[in-house]
């Protein structure tokens, strides 16, 4: 491990964990981390760095109320990027406790407190050592808002924020062992469908009327006979946000929510067939139909290069080491969560060990916008520890963890492989290059957001 980047750690591990702790103890929804924004901003201009805090959503608005911080610091390439995310989730709030203690409001139950607040970590500990090795290049660090919903890193690239970064790193507490494999995954397409009738008495006079959530059902119904036609990569899943007012009149209008996922190559095809049932249900029902896109991303695009030599800079660092008192609070979570007996090997409760890179690209599903990053900088998405194995992510388990030692350990230890690893990249200039020439290789595509796309040639 560095001596700088170790010298950093040795003085600031406490005030980032408390920085994360504040982050843990003031939980703000998407696109809502206004607390988070201000001490994370805060604690990086102390660091020395150059600070910019913008609203994600509303980017070129000087008036609206910031929730993303970008950070820099130093000068020219290489610019080593590295990722920060900030939201928690509604309805998990949860005492550092380990049974069930709920609080009211949103809590950290995907462990963003330790995304959002380590990140200063790494950030900080790599320009002490450049700075104190005379190592040119600049770091950027984007702490962002709305991953939750899967759209704030695509406002940040819609207005080129990643854009001047040579490689990007990110880290994602998680219930396995630190994962340094090539892997890709759903992309996906958030739309609303709304269907527009003609209202009428449903008993006096329904033939005068065109039912819209007839058309609702139609278009769901045929969804259902789409399951049995499609590529084992792509799911659909929807809710309705309006189905009528009163049973005894004919619906006019009628919304559904729907996510639309397969992988990059895929996805079209999918959206082209879904959109066909759409208009299907309305010519079926004399109903009109509209439909918008609210927000989608890219499926990720693996770098081989950047995940081998992010797991050579991770070997450098000290074991990762839990305390018994810390396996006994897992254990207690574990049966609370569960009802069975913990495990009694350590490692099958909070896993510590570094997997090495399987090259072998795994396809996995669920969606991250980290993954539109990938499609403009090599991006390597570290995960692993900080969690308790064989427990369910977005839970009050995972608050639970992600306030106390367990999460607070496995953060400092990943962010710590994240300074190393910029550190190695910035002084093997020919590692960068090889790594820069097969993101190119995997990536020759102009990047244009979900929503920002032409999607006419599909219908």
């Amino acid at each position: 491990m560095n001596r700088y980047i170790k010298e950093w750690f040795d003085k600031e591990e406490n005030s980032v964990i408390e920085l994360s702790y504040e982050l843990w103890n003031n939980p703000e929804i998407s696109y809502k981390e206004y607390h988070a924004c201000d001490v994370v901003s805060d604690y990086m201009k102390k660091q020395g760095f150059k600070v910019k805090k913008v609203a994600a959503e509303d980017f070129n608005n000087p008036d609206a109320k910031p929730n993303t911080v970008i950070a820099t610091w130093g000068e020219g390439k290489p610019v080593i990027g590295i990722l920060g995310e900030m939201d928690g989730l509604p309805g998990l709030g949860q005492m550092n406790v380990p049974y069930e203690k709920s609080i009211d409001g949103p809590g950290h139950g995907c462990g963003h407190n330790l995304i959002g607040g380590g990140c200063v970590a790494a950030a900080s500990a790599l320009k002490n050592a450049m700075e104190k090795e005379g190592i040119k290049g600049s770091i950027k660090l984007v702490d962002c808002p709305a991953e939750e919903v899967g759209s704030g890193k695509v406002d940040l690239a819609k207005n080129g924020v990643f854009g001047d970064m040579d490689v990007c790193l990110s880290y994602h507490p998680d219930n396995t062992d630190f994962i340094f494999d090539a892997w890709e995954c759903q992309a996906i397409v958030h739309m609303i469908i709304k269907y527009y009738g003609k209202a009428s008495h449903a008993a006096m006079a329904p033939w005068k009327g065109r039912s819209a959530l007839d058309a609702a059902e139609l278009m769901n119904i045929g969804v259902q006979y789409l399951r049995e036609h499609i590529t084992q990569d792509c799911s659909l899943h929807y809710v309705y946000r309006h189905a009528g007012d009163s049973p005894n009149i004919v619906p006019n209008k009628a919304i559904l929510d729907y996510y639309i996922r397969a992988s990059d190559e895929n996805l079209d095809d999918l959206l082209s067939r879904v959109l066909l049932i759409v208009n299907g249900a309305a010519m079926m029902t004399e109903t009109k139909a509209e439909w918008e896109i609210l927000s989608g991303t890219y499926g990720f695009i693996p770098n081989i290069e950047l995940n081998h030599s992010v797991y050579s800079s991770a070997q450098k660092i000290p074991p990762l080491v839990f305390t018994d008192e810390e396996y006994d609070f897992a254990s207690i979570i574990y049966q609370n969560v569960t009802g069975k007996d913990a495990p009694i090997e350590k490692e099958e409760l909070i896993p510590t060990r570094l997997k090495p890179p399987c090259d072998e690209v795994e396809f996995t599903y669920g969606s991250t916008d980290v993954a539109d990053v990938s499609h403009i900088v090599p991006v390597m998405h570290l995960t692993g520890s900080g969690r308790v194995k064989g427990l369910p992510s977005h839970h009050w388990s995972v608050t639970a963890v992600s306030g106390m030692s367990i999460g607070h350990k496995a953060m400092i230890y990943g962010y710590k492989i994240l300074a190393q690893s910029g550190y190695d990249l910035l002084t093997n200039p020919e590692v960068l290059q090889k790594v820069r020439k097969e993101f190119s290789f995997r990536n020759g595509k102009e990047y244009i957001s979900k929503v920002d796309r032409d999607y006419s040639r599909i219908l």
